[in-house]
């Protein structure tokens, strides 16, 4: 029997990380989002949503505006949200499947009987949404294996999608919806991870890659388990060892004061760089999306737009430009790939 939450069963817990959405919207972890669905307050979901930590979510969620069909929808909500974190061809999934029949139980001291267990007494309803989340998972047995990037995939309809940390909420949806549709037109998201705007990103291309066994991202860290994430989880790669020197001599070609800079530092912007070219640069991005304050080149994001104009790849940012006419650009593009294949086919 599962007992605790905690320790290598951490990943149970509503509180670990893996992005979630509700609504359209994003939400860092399980709990960020079930606490929001309990508002139908618009403010107050995206308050929730910006909380810091689960447990910070948790504290806001107990003073929301509680929507009147809250009780009777949250076992429902708890169990798509579940659905979600655990979905198909994902670590966390194979992980769920590793426990094979354990009980789990949520035995907790701080007096939650309806979630879980305190002192012998409570229904554990979110150890029976785990136990039935694992017994959908082990019947599916055409799931697919986690993905990893097709290292001799040659699509070269990718595109980065990247920004501030700071990226407000409604900027942050029309990210979600950009990178949804780009993904059913085609195109390939590259980007790196980070919270705020590539989060948003990510966040757009999960349904998509739900329905198929090639992962529609390349999200390059800088290094393994950067904000949680791991070389070999879907869709995650690291930058190339073997292509430092060429990562940072294009990095000191677009900012100068490079070496000046700590190691910590000059990984990240190595990351950058492999997401404008490719971890081996010789697969650059078509173009470029982000937002920055003020539309100003501005913190990491700032690497990236000058890196790109410098290899004359279109930058579109949300601060001055619309989806629709992002979308329309990027058509165009994609238009013009495929009259130059197929022109070459014909050669």
């Amino acid at each position: 029997m599962i007992t605790a939450f905690n320790g290598q069963y951490r990943f149970l817990s509503n509180f670990y990380p893996s992005e979630v959405t509700l609504d359209g919207n994003t939400y860092r972890t399980v709990e960020h989002a079930y606490q929001a669905s309990k508002t139908l307050n618009p403010k107050q979901r995206e308050k929730i949503a910006n909380a810091p930590t689960p447990g910070k979510a948790k504290y806001l969620g107990r003073s929301v505006q509680m929507r009147n069909d809250f009780n009777n929808l949250k076992i429902k909500i708890m169990s798509d949200l579940i659905a979600q974190k655990f979905r198909p061809g994902t670590q966390l999934a194979e992980k769920l499947k590793a426990t094979g029949n354990t009980k789990l139980v949520e035995y907790n001291h701080w007096g939650d009987t309806f979630w879980g267990i305190c002192h012998g007494q409570g229904e554990n309803h979110l150890g029976k949404i785990l136990t039935q989340t694992r017994t959908e998972l082990q019947k599916n047995k055409t799931a697919p294996k986690p993905d990893t990037p097709d290292k001799n995939h040659t699509n070269t309809l990718l595109y980065a999608g990247i920004g501030s940390r700071q990226t407000p909420i409604n900027i942050g949806n029309d990210m979600i919806d950009i990178a949804r549709r780009l993904a059913n037109n085609g195109w390939t998201l590259r980007s790196g991870g980070a919270d705020g705007a590539d989060t948003y990103f990510v966040a757009g291309v999960t349904h998509f890659d739900n329905q198929v066994n090639r992962p529609k991202k390349e999200i390059i860290i800088p290094w393994n388990n950067f904000n949680h994430l791991k070389e070999g989880d879907p869709g995650i790669l690291l930058p190339l060892d073997n292509m430092k020197k060429q990562y940072a001599d294009r990095a000191r070609s677009i900012e100068p004061h490079y070496d000046s800079c700590s190691h910590y530092v000059k990984n990240l912007k190595e990351r950058n760089i492999a997401i404008i070219e490719g971890p081996e640069m010789n697969q650059p991005v078509k173009a470029v999306i982000c937002w920055t304050p003020d539309g100003l080149p501005a913190g990491g994001t700032a690497l990236g737009i000058r890196h790109a104009r410098m290899l004359n790849i279109p930058v579109f940012n949300m601060f001055d430009r619309s989806p629709d006419t992002i979308l329309s650009a990027l058509q165009a593009i994609k238009d013009k790939e495929t009259k130059l294949h197929d022109h070459e086919q014909t050669l």
